[in-house]
């Protein structure tokens, strides 16, 4: 991933590669903006401002609500900002201006009137309806309305923009008082509508609470529900005879004991008138009392006359009859007792058989009082909403009388002073970043669809071997002849600085892996791989004395053309066994370079058989031990077989392409399918530098680095 600095630098070099396209789209944008600046006319902004207040409803709810109020939602306030812009409000300030047969505000002005008169001249239309009049008025109006809320206040600005300063002003009131209108006039009908349809609704629900009561009422008669004192009738005589049954059994349990209590007495043969009626009854008494005296008397006369005596034996058969008097009422009394049991009784089983039957029927009411209770439940369901909507409705008869608006106008426009459009600054800036963002993304694009190579980083990812250096381009149009002498005609040129510093990187590779024949080939001609090679070899020759140059590429022969142009004999005959090398072979004046040219063998379709012939292998193996340094110029790869036919014959080759118009998909095309030429490949060389251009394209001191960098990887 790149550093900040290396990106800012990547940035530079591509501003200052499309410096001349960046600057022309520039000058057009702003040139058009100047033309769209002098043709626009001005265009004024009047703002109004308009707050919805919630505190004028808030007087009459307080009196209809009990003082309960509802806050005014944020969504609701958005919502009003929208009706702000609907057509209604549009309509209306249309319709106060008359701004449908307003010709100023309807014909478009500027480029855009100018366009459209060009094409209503050329292309005539046919007059617009007055439907297709409102409606453009309506668009045009809606384009020039500009509502917006301030931040998250209640406060909503209303902009209008025209060209007429006080048109612009009166516009922007106006939607606001027709804002305000609108607004009215919807509560005013929503209120009326509601209020006639509450009528409708409180007749029908004022009916539907009177047959629900109605049918309480019907439904309690047929079913004898009587309510007395918030109770039910059968529940108040359930009550009643519970407590009369309560007594009758106390009763009937109160006769029953004195029964059984008379019955010991008189079936015992003792007398005993612990009886209460028996206590209280005149005749027992009496006969007490008698019976009493009667044994006092036979007590006295038995201890006087003895006990068989005549009168006390009478005096005890007396005893006796009083005594049986007693039984005999005591009798009359347990008669009476049995009766009262008996009363009583039959008086608590008449009651027990009166309260089954009376909790029986309360049964059957209490089943018949749960829809009793829903059917009244329902009628009071019915009353209570029909209460409420009474409720309701007066208090809507009663709001249609007061027109209450939550929004109010706090800022009325004013006729602006400055135009607001077209901005001036703004048009310019913006044309300015405009142009200048497209002329870059212009350029960024052209580097990012160009595929040939333009730096050396570029060079070694597409042939995967060391780049060795970049060969600046010549100055002016020099011919192949002194091309070919560079480094000797002008030493001190950037072209033979490189040369040098390309035979520093070859000599230390050379010393490293004892390299005697180097060849030069790239992958298609016209790469000036025949430049590199012979100026590399008059360079090394001035310095080594023993080189040869070979010119190997046989069917395009164009270093021999321009060194030996007159030659007919060359690497072609020594191979056929014609000539001796040394014959064919050359030596160049200035610098003491041998050359072996190769004029023929164009047509001949046999050249890659010849060049990796056991002939051409005993050849350089000869040639090997009469030079320091064979140079060979190869033929293209991507052209034809030889280079790859030849490749077991030198110890190393170097790749050459052009910058800025080789694909770097055919660099990687080549040295892929180089077979064992890719094996000897030394490095690539970039031939034909712009110096200028490559320095923007690698950034600033990026040539300085690549050069240590393969030295150091030389080394």
């Amino acid at each position: 991933m790149s550093s900040p600095t290396e990106i800012l630098l990547q940035a530079k070099a591509a501003v200052m590669r499309h410096r001349v396209l960046i600057a022309g789209t520039t000058a057009v944008f702003l040139a058009l903006a100047v033309v769209y600046l002098l043709l626009t006319p001005k265009q004024y902004l009047a703002t109004a401002e308009m707050v919805i207040d919630p505190r004028k409803s808030t007087e009459y709810q307080q009196q209809g609500s009990g003082g309960l109020v509802t806050p005014v939602d944020s969504a609701v306030v958005e919502s009003q900002g929208e009706i702000l812009k609907s057509e209604n409000v549009a309509k209306a300030v249309i319709k106060t201006f008359d701004l449908v047969n307003d010709p100023a505000f309807n014909e478009p002005s500027g480029p855009i009137g100018l366009i459209k008169s060009a094409l209503q001249l050329v292309l005539p239309a046919s007059a617009p309806t007055d439907y297709e009049r409102e409606r453009r008025t309506i668009e045009a109006f809606q384009d020039r309305l500009y509502v917006k809320r301030v931040g998250v206040t209640y406060v909503f600005e209303i902009s209008f923009l025209s060209p007429d300063p006080e048109q612009a002003a009166k516009i922007a009131n106006a939607v606001a008082e027709a804002y305000v209108s609108d607004d009215l006039e919807a509560k005013y009908s929503a209120r009326r509508r509601a209020a006639a349809w509450m009528q409708d609704r409180i007749k029908e629900l004022g009916k539907q609470a009177t047959e629900a009561e109605q049918a309480v009422v019907a439904f309690k008669s047929k079913h004898n529900i009587v309510n007395t004192g918030g109770r039910l009738l059968d529940e108040q005589q359930i009550a009643e005879i519970t407590s009369q049954l309560s007594l009758a059994r106390a009763a009937t349990n109160e006769a029953k004991a004195k029964l059984d209590r008379i019955g010991q007495v008189t079936s015992g043969s003792k007398l005993d008138l612990s009886v209460a009626d028996a206590l209280h009854n005149e005749v027992i008494v009496k006969l007490r009392d008698t019976y009493l005296d009667m044994t006092k008397r036979e007590a006295d006369l038995t201890s006087r006359l003895g006990r068989d005596h005549e009168a006390p034996r009478r005096l005890r058969a007396d005893m006796q009859n009083v005594r049986a008097s007693i039984f005999d009422e005591l009798k009359r009394i347990g008669e009476g007792y049995r009766s009262d049991y008996q009363i009583a009784q039959a008086r608590a089983e008449g009651l027990t058989n009166d309260l089954a039957r009376t909790v029986e029927r309360s049964n059957e009411t209490n089943s018949a009082q749960v829809h009793a209770r829903e059917l009244e439940s329902n009628a009071q369901s019915l009353r209570a909403v029909y209460d409420s909507f009474l409720q309701r409705y007066a208090e809507s008869v009663q709001q249609q009388s007061f027109p209450l608006t939550e929004t109010r106008v706090v800022t009325s426009a004013s006729p602006p002073l400055k135009k607001s459009q077209p901005k001036s600054l703004l048009t310019l800036l913006g044309a300015l970043i405009a142009g200048s963002c497209l002329g870059f993304g212009i350029g960024w694009m052209r580097d990012i669809t160009d595929s040939s190579l333009r730096t050396g980083a570029q060079a070694e990812e597409a042939a995967d071997v060391l780049h060795l250096a970049s060969i600046p381009k010549v100055a002016g149009r020099p011919n192949p002849q002194e091309m070919l002498a560079e480094v000797v005609n002008r030493p001190l040129s950037g072209f033979a600085e490189s040369i040098r510093e390309l035979r520093m990187i070859v000599e230390a590779r050379r010393t490293e892996q004892n390299l005697k024949t180097i060849g030069f080939t790239s992958a298609v001609p016209g790469e000036g791989k025949s430049t590199i090679a012979a100026n590399l070899a008059r360079l090394m020759a001035r310095a080594r004395g023993r080189v040869l140059l070979i010119d190997g590429d046989l069917r395009n022969p164009s270093l021999s053309r321009a060194l030996v142009p007159g030659a007919t004999r060359g690497l072609l005959e020594v191979l056929l066994g014609e000539v001796d090398p040394d014959e064919v072979t050359q030596t160049d004046a200035a610098t003491g370079l041998r050359i072996m040219p190769a004029p023929n063998g164009r047509d001949r379709s046999d050249i890659s058989d010849l060049l990796s012939s056991m002939t051409m292998a005993g050849l350089m193996e000869s040639l090997k031990s009469r030079y320091d340094v064979i140079v060979i110029d190869l033929p293209p790869v991507l052209s034809v077989i030889d280079a790859k036919a030849a490749a077991g014959l030198f110890d190393g080759c170097i790749f050459v392409a052009q910058w800025g118009a080789t694909p770097s998909e055919a660099v990687t095309e080549a040295v892929q399918g180089a077979g064992r030429l890719r094996e000897r490949l030394i490095g690539i060389v970039l031939n034909m530098v712009d110096v200028r251009s490559m320095g923007r394209h690698r950034g600033q001191g990026y040539g300085q680095y690549r050069r240590a960098h393969a030295l150091q990887r030389v080394a």
